[in-house]
């Protein structure tokens, strides 16, 4: 008997191996300096978690970082502080799949509220989201071909994600500025945010070139009055980041993601602001190429033993990026307030739904808004804003990881009604995946070898949507032969047939 030969391939594949997810409570207490007066009442709190190691064991995910806190508030002397803290934080992901992974983590804080408890201390609550995506590098061994033992194989050339892998790194920017020409000077910073956006990006070896723009907005109190004013800066950067060891021929994303902006008067006359930002870059890395594989094999001499693996191929993959308008109004019976000071957003609750062929994205924006009170005092309100989009996708599993930027949001506030708008940026890459299972090993158990059929030729009445490479497999025929005997051109049937079987 013919001795069997294989080819197998080895692919060495980036693949994903858990997505871990989990909330946590931030509660902390913030006491005022010395040089703050008592409280009054909150305007506005920011919370901002920065994680600094990621850590994968046996046992888990562990996050250590930090979380900025930043509360904006009316003393009852009538003046503005802003007075920031920051607090350690440490959180672990329970799993006994990721040891020996590499883990990109994802966190953001939600829900963020501040309260006076006394006039010098404050209650900070927030609620973290932590998201780790745990990635593995592993070598898999497919069959692509094999000879011998009357053997017959079914092949497929299916497009294989090779490739899905994440690494981290930051982009600095330090810069001396000066206000506005119509700004007045600056008595004491409130309060600052920052957001960035790619306009470029290059890969040259294991190095990406980051091209883009940094928006930078202060919130700062006039050498005279008490109402804040705001400036508005726009900082042009470009940073080196070092790929490290991920493969030069795949295609790769990056996106940006604060983790810290703060900014100083400095000199004299109040119109010299150095400021500082660091985000992060995050980079993906996908692969995808065309593989023959073998997805099912038997004899027509004796029985097989083979061992296969579950692969997903991919069917459509569509890059999105468009904007999706979200707006709300609300009613300001509670308030007496005159006008918007500033105003902040950012998408919170985001839920993905994949279901029929659908994918659907939905979520809130929350605005903060500081009001200008017609007693000359400040206010400060959040509402939030529904939103949703519907992607019409067709068959295949579907897979979609959104990410969401604020683009462009205004506030307005008429007749005792305050309106918000924002222009959200949902960009990703939705995949339509079908399971396959591919053969990665196959033997010939030659001391068993198949009785001979009892007649050489049968009728077989076939019914629509058969497999021919079953009805052969059930028949023990080449499906080569059963196909050209009968004229038959595609593997399923399209009608009800009458097939002749020549059995070996």
């Amino acid at each position: 008997m013919d001795k069997l030969k294989t080819d197998v391939l080895s692919l060495c594949c980036r693949h994903p191996v858990r997505e871990l997810s989990d909330g946590q409570t931030l509660e902390t207490f913030l006491t005022l300096p010395e040089y703050s007066g008592d409280v009054s009442r909150v305007l506005t709190c920011s919370v901002t978690p920065v994680v600094s190691a990621v850590t994968v064991s046996a046992d888990g995910v562990a996050l250590e970082g930090s979380c900025q806190i930043r509360v904006l508030y009316l003393a009852q002397d009538g003046a503005i502080y802003a007075p920031e803290s920051s607090e350690p934080f440490s959180a672990r992901l329970p799993s006994s799949d990721c040891d020996g992974c590499r883990a990109v983590d994802f966190v953001w804080a939600e829900d963020c509220m501040a309260r006076a408890v006394s006039p010098r201390k404050l209650e900070i609550r927030a609620s973290l989201h932590l998201v780790v995506k745990c990635y593995r590098t592993a070598e898999l061994s497919l069959l692509g071909g094999a000879e011998g033992a009357g053997i017959q194989l079914k092949k497929q050339t299916v497009p294989l994600l090779l490739t899905d892998d994440r690494i981290s790194g930051k982009v600095t920017i330090t810069e001396s500025l000066t206000l506005p020409a119509e700004c007045a000077d600056a008595r004491r910073i409130l309060s600052c945010r920052a957001d960035g956006v790619l306009t470029q990006t290059k890969t040259a070896g294991s190095r990406m070139l980051l091209t883009g723009e940094a928006s930078l907005t202060l919130l700062y109190l006039p050498e005279e009055g008490d109402l804040p004013q705001t400036a508005h800066w726009k900082l042009p950067f470009s940073e080196t980041v070092d790929l490290q060891d991920l493969p030069e021929d795949a295609e790769k994303q990056a996106r940006l993601r604060l983790e810290v902006v703060s900014a100083s008067l400095s000199g004299s006359g109040g119109r010299s602001v150095s400021c500082a930002l660091r985000f992060r870059a995050d980079i993906s890395c996908e692969k995808t190429e065309e593989v023959k594989l073998v997805t099912d094999a038997f004899s027509t001499r004796c029985e097989m033993q083979s061992e296969t693996a579950p692969l997903f191929s991919l069917l459509r993959e569509r890059q999105i990026a468009e904007t999706v308008p979200a707006a709300g109004e609300w009613t300001l019976s509670e308030l007496s307030a005159e006008g918007v000071i500033d105003h902040t957003c950012h998408v919170e609750g985001v839920r993905t739904r994949l279901a029929d062929g659908k994918c659907t994205v939905e979520g809130q924006v929350v605005f903060d808004a500081l009001l200008r009170g017609g007693d000359g005092s400040c206010y400060g309100v959040r509402r939030t804003a529904e939103f949703s989009r519907t992607l019409e996708e067709g068959e295949g599993e579907l897979r979609f990881a959104p990410e969401w930027t604020v683009a462009a949001s205004s506030m307005s506030l008429a007749g005792g009604r305050l309106s918000g708008k924002a222009e959200l940026f949902l960009s990703g890459t939705v995949r339509s995946l079908a399971p396959l299972t591919a053969v990665s090993s196959l033997a010939c158990d030659e001391k068993t070898v198949k009785a001979p059929p009892r007649a050489g030729l049968c009728v077989y009445f076939a019914k629509k949507g058969e497999s021919v490479w079953q009805i052969a497999r059930e028949h023990n025929a080449p499906p080569d032969v059963l196909a050209a005997d009968n004229q038959l051109e595609e593997d399923v049937l399209a009608a009800d047939q009458t097939l002749l079987i020549a059995r070996v």
